[in-house]
């Protein structure tokens, strides 16, 4: 496994690195210039103004480069006539399920650290500006253990959506669908949402007294509550997506 997330490391980090690098600078600018111009002189705003545009930008970006990142770690590394998984090669289905995964958790992971690095530092460069990257500091910092569980369910969210965008490859690879594959994996996505929605629509329908209970508790400790039950249940769909998506790439995929 130790390879198999290197190689994939190698692959990407240049670019979801220099999208980090950018965004970082672009947040610690924005503090700095935005204290000059409160300070000292009026037409420094111009700075602030356009650290600010090209934040923003470097923020539609990084979302832009990580999708791509997934996209290529997953469809092209997988699925692609020069994947993995048409080659012999001595890695089991679970190792490169789950290296997949990890990879791609992981420059999640870095991104929002470096992010919320330089939040710290520019909130420090300019405690007194009220923006919103000093509204976002104080909103994170502020309760570490909701910060910690809202963090940690963000991310178990994430690996359900790539456990999902793996199970709907798989079935698309498995239906030999060629054609419109990006409009029949958006119907299968809303049609697996559904599906989700309506079971746990009747789970909470045959356990009626734990869902009053868990709605009594939330209304006591409302954050920490949520979250610890968001993780939960995702925890669970990802099992049983991650055991679905298994069998379909062992038993049923066919790849030329």
């Amino acid at each position: 496994m130790k390879k198999l997330l290197k190689y994939d490391f190698l692959d990407n980090y240049t670019s979801i690195l220099l999208i980090n690098v950018l965004v970082f600078f672009s947040i610690i600018g924005a503090s700095f210039f935005s204290k000059l111009s409160f300070y000292e002189n009026r037409f420094l705003g111009i700075f602030v103004v356009i650290f600010y545009i090209i934040l923003f930008i470097c923020l539609g970006l990084w979302f832009v480069v990580l999708v791509l990142a997934i996209l290529n770690s997953i469809n092209k590394k997988l699925f692609c006539p020069q994947g993995y998984l048409t080659f012999s090669l001595p890695l089991s289905i679970d190792t490169i399920l789950i290296a997949k995964i990890l990879i791609n958790l992981f420059w999640i992971a870095i991104s929002l650290v470096l992010f919320y690095l330089a939040l710290y530092i520019g909130a420090n460069i300019n405690p007194n500006v009220q923006n919103i990257i000093s509204s976002i500091y104080e909103y994170v910092f502020s309760n570490p253990l909701n910060a910690f569980l809202s963090h940690l369910s963000t991310l178990v969210s994430i690996a359900l959506v790539l456990i999902e965008f793996l199970f709907i490859l798989s079935l698309l690879n498995i239906g030999k669908i060629k054609k419109h594959r990006f409009i029949a994996g958006i119907f299968i996505f809303l049609g697996l949402e559904i599906i989700i929605g309506v079971c746990k629509s009747i789970i909470w329908g045959l356990l009626p007294n734990f869902y009053v209970d868990y709605l009594s508790q939330i209304t006591l400790y409302p954050l920490v509550q949520f979250f610890t039950f968001n993780i939960g249940v995702n925890v669970i769909e990802f099992i049983i997506f991650y055991f679905l998506t298994r069998f379909l790439i062992k038993n049923k995929l066919e790849l030329e």
